[in-house]
């Protein structure tokens, strides 16, 4: 069983260690790909250290998480000038992998299994974002080289590897089913269950699980209430925003309208 309290401690203690050295000369520091999990006790983490220091005061870290485009779900946290543009996140590089899709389509799982099969740590991974006869994935430049010499198979499957900018990910379009719902009130565990066609109670144990973010950040209290425009997560199940929260109907529930996104 994973120690989580113990991962998390020395991922913090990684991230002090970059505190120290961009202090030092304010020069670009980056962690590795993190998961949800990770952004959210970094960013707490960040946040408190600049808790009292307003933007542009000495003191205060400046930070962004990115990983490769807009929305991604696993990011490389930046320590970096507020100034800084976004030519600066020049370690991440984009493989788009094709394949002959008439036997099967290859998923998540095939993508990120094939390549962790070479060796390479999940940490260098970004995100796999799967199409029909394709894949795109998002990695640490690294081990770009390693990756073009040695990937040639997902499964069974001979793929066909090439580079592509980084950039052109950004119009990636992300389809979602817009959805109304009513739920007995915008507490947190209520939206959930809405929002991912679960019961309340799996709802309430996914967020005292850790497994549910809002707006990135692990989400610990269930009577949480959820605003028009949070981006909620749930681990395992997927992404949705709430999009707007209506009028109560005639039986005192509370009119909702979210983008699950598929």
């Amino acid at each position: 069983m994973r120690d989580r309290n113990k991962e998390d401690s020395i991922l913090l203690a990684k991230i002090d260690d970059m505190i120290h050295r961009w202090k030092n000369d304010y020069t670009v520091e980056a962690t590795q790909f993190l998961d949800m999990h990770q952004r959210s006790v970094v960013e707490n983490f960040l946040m408190l250290q600049n808790k009292g220091h307003a933007i542009g005061q000495k003191g205060r870290i400046d930070y962004r998480f990115f990983g490769g485009y807009e929305g991604a779900e696993r990011v490389r946290c930046y320590l970096m000038q507020e100034y800084a543009s976004t030519g600066d996140f020049h370690d991440i590089c984009a493989i788009k992998v094709s394949y002959d899709n008439r036997e099967r389509r290859l998923s998540h799982r095939d993508f990120l299994g094939s390549i962790l099969g070479l060796g390479i740590k999940r940490e260098k991974v970004g995100d796999i974002i799967v199409g029909e006869d394709h894949g795109y994935i998002l990695l640490s430049e690294s081990i770009l080289d390693f990756v073009l010499n040695n990937f040639c198979k997902v499964g069974r499957a001979s793929v066909n590897v090439e580079i592509v900018p980084v950039e052109s990910l950004s119009i990636y379009d992300a389809k979602y089913d817009d959805l109304r719902d009513t739920v007995a009130s915008t507490r947190a565990d209520n939206v959930i269950s809405s929002m991912f066609n679960i019961s309340r109670s799996k709802a309430a144990e996914a967020i005292k699980n850790g497994l549910v973010f809002c707006n990135n950040l692990e989400l610990s209290k269930v009577d949480r209430q959820i605003q028009a425009g949070d981006k909620m997560a749930l681990r395992g199940r997927g992404k949705a925003v709430l999009v707007e929260i209506g009028d109560k109907s005639r039986k005192g529930r509370t009119y909702i309208r979210f983008h699950r996104y598929t």
